[in-house]
């Protein structure tokens, strides 16, 4: 059926003036062709607006992005180059991710000791990738909301004409009504914008991801993806920070002191002799909101035995209220306060990154991003370290 429906795409776009109708009419026939042409694309350039929306919150972000696929990067198999609107610029290759902030004059240096891809996992760019030059497979990309997706009509954005497609999920866990709506050209179905809200009662959280003046497989010179500090920047280098030996697994946990919820100061002492999940996370990311009731499901198996999940608020924007997000999304476990420097202190570097110490304070774990059968995965590690 797809080689009958390609040919008779090509058909039309050679025969323009047929008056028969070529529309698509299936949603997961269109999403499936337009991830089978996009895990083709080996470069792209394409201006980003990203949009974030949610209680108190606000954020607008825009970006020209330059992206080729590479294969030999197992780490995460792309060259990536970013300028922001404020003229701040990242690049990536070869496992090193470098940042020049026109902001605050810094030149910053992630090298591949560091695992720079986990900065990549949760940056805004990282839907773009997934949007243009896709490198998950289709089936993981829908497993989670194949079974209501649905094509809503051809509309016209910015002057394109697009397949409207839509799919709802009701998160119960968290009381959350999510939907998403996904932009896909009709002329060569590239997936062009996605938006997602997450309702809660009266609260909506709001992210857009707006592709513009895209370009894909034209010619990209690759000394872009190399960026040199501009004079008069610091340089900062974060691999020689912290030994990496340090925040590794069968090491010794560093120990801090943070604010728990009521503005009293923990010290990672004050717990000895308790299993920790210790999970760095933020309001403003998206997937350690989805992480959250899978930590609160460890949390609950473990209710009065001898294990803790806590988690680290880091990189909160003004007027975020980690306390009280966290109430709001119905999770129980306790929550410490302004975890930036901790944070750095054990490498921290994508988001949601979650470690396990023992009861003697060695690290047994740690792991970057969402899975769905993270609960489980910590449950069998922790049991036998009780």
């Amino acid at each position: 059926m797809y080689k009958y429906l390609s040919m008779l795409i090509l058909l039309v776009l050679v025969v323009s003036s047929c008056s028969e109708d070529t529309d698509l009419t299936e949603p997961l026939d269109i999403l499936k062709q337009s991830h089978e042409r996009s895990t083709k694309v080996q470069s792209a350039e394409y201006t980003l607006d990203f949009t974030f929306r949610a209680p108190n919150m606000d954020n607008d972000l825009s970006a020209k992005v330059k992206i080729v696929r590479d294969t030999l990067n197992t780490a995460y198999p792309m060259k990536i180059y970013a300028e922001y609107a404020d003229g701040t610029k990242i690049a990536y290759q070869n496992e090193n991710f470098t940042l020049v902030d026109n902001v605050n004059k810094k030149f910053i240096n992630i090298t591949k000791d560091q695992d720079p891809s986990r900065f990549l996992v949760e940056n805004f760019l990282n839907s773009s990738f997934e949007m243009i030059a896709p490198i998950t497979s289709y089936d993981m990309y829908v497993s989670e909301f194949k079974d209501s997706m649905k094509l809503e009509k051809i509309v016209e954005i910015d002057g394109v004409e697009a397949y409207l497609l839509t799919s709802s999920k009701h998160y119960p866990e968290f009381d959350v009504n999510a939907l998403m709506k996904m932009y896909v050209r009709k002329s060569d179905l590239v997936r062009f914008r996605e938006e997602i809200y997450q309702v809660r009662g009266n609260d909506t959280v709001k992210y857009i991801s707006n592709l513009k003046d895209v370009k894909l497989d034209g010619k990209i010179d690759d000394q872009i993806f190399t960026l040199t500090k501009p004079e008069g920047y610091a340089e900062e280098d974060l691999a020689s920070g912290e030994p990496k030996a340090s925040v590794d697994v069968g090491s010794v946990a560093p120990d801090f002191q943070l604010k728990d919820e009521s503005g009293k100061m923990v010290s990672l002492s004050d717990f000895k002799g308790k299993v920790l999940v210790l999970d760095f996370w933020g309001t403003w990311c998206k997937w350690c909101v989805k992480a959250m009731p899978e930590l609160q499901k460890v949390h609950q198996h473990f209710s009065g035995k001898n294990a803790l999940v806590l988690g680290i608020s880091c990189q909160e924007p003004p007027g975020a209220d980690p306390v009280q997000f966290k109430k709001d999304n119905k999770v129980s476990y306790q929550t410490l306060l302004e975890g930036d420097k901790t944070a750095m202190e054990y490498g921290v570097t994508g988001f949601p990154t979650m470690f396990v110490v023992g009861k003697d304070g060695t690290i047994l774990y740690r792991k970057s991003g969402f899975s769905e059968t993270m609960a489980q995965e910590l449950i069998d590690l922790i049991t036998p370290n009780l």
